[in-house]
């Protein structure tokens, strides 16, 4: 690909929503963009020059095509950016002056907006973004395969990150959705149908890059193009998308029913799972360090969903962990105290005695408090990957990873701390029972550098290490003859702030490796590879 100059590009496409493109494209050429390129998308009657702004920066294409299809059209406007940068934002968004000093693209991230952190009213500023031309060309930009209305900005999300990039939010109040019915979308029926069965054929189909079969277009005269037909997934793909999509909106209550029924009642909202309970709140307070934290967070996130119920975390800061959330993560913020005695209270700690967590069974009309330190023992509470890869991490997190290598051959989470005992604050054995004690020791023991050295032996490839203990680098690069990615500055044993911060780094690194050298019985490993979207593991004193 021939280096594009430094400078922004801004897209959009219209196809028949020119009254928004009349509010937002003012405030567009307010910000100091490169360009504005507007592909008008067969709009009825078409989009004249005339009736936009006179700005030499502004570019009007024209596509003679049937039928809306948004990633066929953003696609074309990305062949067509001339600047290193693309901004991409729908006619139906309007920028702040101040929304690029606020919002400034750095090599190996990208910015986005985010439905899940959104103000109300807000939630479609998820399909707004700032991002490199060639990222967005390394995997082939939007993915052609999906049909109608949504999910094309989070499988582009997905694909990006997938790549090593960064995911950064989009600064608050710098973008502003105009607000407008559900029938404006190209979404025929039910939005929400339209979503899950593109994110179904995300699934199904080969993942969308570069080689894919991109639509065609065919210059007939300056700045106006007719679309050749578009490749679309073979029909069987197409059914079995739909059909999924169905279930996946009804719920578990569904899977007696035959598709075309469940179809019908998914095109009608009618909803068979659990009626949900959008009044009811779900108070989850996380324990111990940074991996159980993230994993049991990523589960009560996936209770919340499933069961329609408002999550708040509770997020202490102790000798496990004493970083703040709003340290590690962009969009979160924790309570720091829960006392409502008319909520249910289901405590999910292992004490002494070894009492393992009853199932949750959340009461219709109470509140729910959730203390634990592990995934939660609910059907709904088991799909973590969703979650974990919607964190977007706090800036001083993405600061420490971002001059690291965005894939690695090979990375390793080389357990040292405490093998011969109980050394700090953090591992007081009168919080697990004496089997989880002994287990925990046998696997620490079972995650020493001599074992990880072997494993590491006539690797090929890049090779990044975290380790409990900074002072295993070293020896390790000696023995091995070779340089090892890691990031300095981690202490044995400690979890204040810095050094909790420092690990959840170590923890992004890790989830770069194409293949993954893990500690045993160690949360922070798991949630390192669940962080990681294709990878795969080999446990020490299990598979080496």
């Amino acid at each position: 690909m021939t280096m594009l100059p430094p400078g922004l590009s801004l897209i959009t496409a219209c196809g028949n929503r020119l009254v928004f493109l009349h509010r937002a494209l003012p405030t567009w050429l307010a910000m100091a963009v490169d360009e504005v390129i507007v592909v008008d998308w067969a709009s009825a009657p078409p989009i004249r020059r005339a009736d936009l702004p006179a700005d030499p920066r502004l570019r009007l294409i024209r596509v003679e095509a049937e039928g809306w299809h948004l990633p066929s059209a953003y696609n074309l406007g990305l062949r067509l950016a001339r600047f290193r940068n693309v901004m991409k934002l729908d006619c139906d968004i309007t920028a702040a002056p101040w929304a690029l000093a606020v919002n400034v693209p750095a090599p190996g991230a990208f910015i986005t907006g985010n439905w899940r952190r959104a103000p109300q009213g807000q939630q479609h500023l998820n399909g707004s973004f700032i991002a490199a031309q060639a990222d967005l060309a390394a995997i082939g930009g939007f993915n052609e395969w999906f049909e109608g209305y949504g999910w094309d900005d989070d499988d582009l999300y997905t694909r990006l990150l997938a790549q090593g990039l960064t995911r950064r939010l989009i600064a608050p109040g710098s973008l502003s959705h105009l607000p407008h019915s559900d029938a404006l979308r190209g979404a025929d029926g039910s939005p929400s149908l339209h979503i899950q069965m593109n994110r179904a054929l995300a699934d199904l189909m080969p993942v969308w890059d570069a080689n894919s079969p991109s639509r065609h277009f065919h210059a007939i005269g300056p700045g106006h193009f007719t679309a050749a037909p578009r490749i679309r997934a073979p029909l069987h793909f197409r059914q079995m998308a739909r059909s999924l999509a169905s279930y996946r909106m009804l719920g578990p209550a569904s899977l007696h029913l035959p598709p075309a029924a469940a179809r019908r009642a998914a095109k009608r909202g009618q909803m068979l799972q659990p009626a949900l309970h959008l009044d009811r709140r779900i108070f989850l307070e996380v324990q111990h360090g940074l991996g159980n934290r993230l994993r049991t967070l990523a589960s009560g996130q996936s209770l919340a969903a499933a069961t329609g119920r408002h999550l708040h975390l509770i997020w202490p800061t102790d000798a496990h962990c004493g970083a703040a959330v709003t340290d590690l993560l962009q969009g979160l913020t924790a309570l720091t105290t829960f006392d409502d005695p008319s909520a249910s209270r289901h405590d999910a700690m292992e004490g002494p005695a070894g009492n393992r967590p009853h199932p949750i069974r959340l009461d219709p009309n109470r509140d729910a408090y959730i203390r634990s330190a592990d995934v939660l023992n609910h059907p709904g509470a088991q799909d973590l990957r969703p979650h974990l890869h919607a964190l977007i991490p706090a800036p001083e997190v993405s600061a420490l990873i971002a001059p690291f290598a965005r894939r690695f051959a090979t990375t390793a989470h080389i357990r040292a701390e405490g093998a011969s005992g109980w050394s700090q604050p953090s591992d007081d054995p009168r919080q697990w029972s004496a089997t989880s004690t002994a287990t925990l020791t046998h696997w620490r023991a079972l995650s020493q550098p001599a074992r990880f050295l072997a494993a590491l032996r006539g690797r090929r490839g890049s090779i990044f290490v975290a380790s409990d203990s900074a002072a295993i680098i070293a020896p390790l690069e000696q023995a091995l003859g070779r340089p090892l990615a890691h990031l300095p500055g981690g202490q044995s044993g400690h979890r204040d702030r810095a050094q909790v911060v420092h690990a959840f780094a170590d923890m992004l690194l890790l989830a770069r490796g194409q293949h993954f050298l893990a500690s045993g019985w160690s949360a922070f490993s798991d949630v390192a590879h669940l962080l990681a979207r294709d990878q795969s593991r080999a446990v020490a004193g299990m598979d080496f």
